[in-house]
């Protein structure tokens, strides 16, 4: 009896741990980083997607809910990326502090800060 208490007892953590590892697997996050500026021109498109005025108060919040991500920026320049409904980063970076616009373009997976007349574009890392 003790030998097949033994028994079960690995064949649930082999379990445990190859189910582990295919859900992270399928939730790989790719990191975003400083790809190029380019001027904030008045006539320029924006990007299809999500986008926020930055409040006077120097907070924007973007959720993109298809991939469940959410993206918070602060007036100290910190672009913080987390999955929604957890608490922990998944990705903080430092930005142009002040910036007036936020944008995220999910189709091209880039991430536009307007700041004093031009557009830093952050993309993925594999992208660059």
């Amino acid at each position: 009896m003790e030998k097949i208490i033994k028994i079960l007892i690995v064949f649930a953590l082999l379990i445990f741990i190859i189910s582990r590892f295919i859900r992270n697997r399928d939730r790989k996050f790719r990191e975003f980083v400083f790809s190029h500026r380019i001027p904030d021109l008045p006539d320029a498109d924006e990007p299809e997607g999500f986008s926020s005025i930055i409040s006077h108060e120097g907070i924007a919040s973007i959720t993109d809910p298809a991939a469940g991500i959410v993206y918070n920026y602060t007036v100290d320049g910190m672009l913080t990326i987390y999955r929604e409904g957890s608490i922990k980063a998944l990705q903080r970076f430092t930005v142009p502090s002040d910036a007036y616009y936020l944008s995220i373009d999910p189709i091209k997976e880039e991430i536009h800060l307007h700041h004093e007349g031009e557009i830093y574009v952050y993309k993925r890392s594999s992208d660059i």
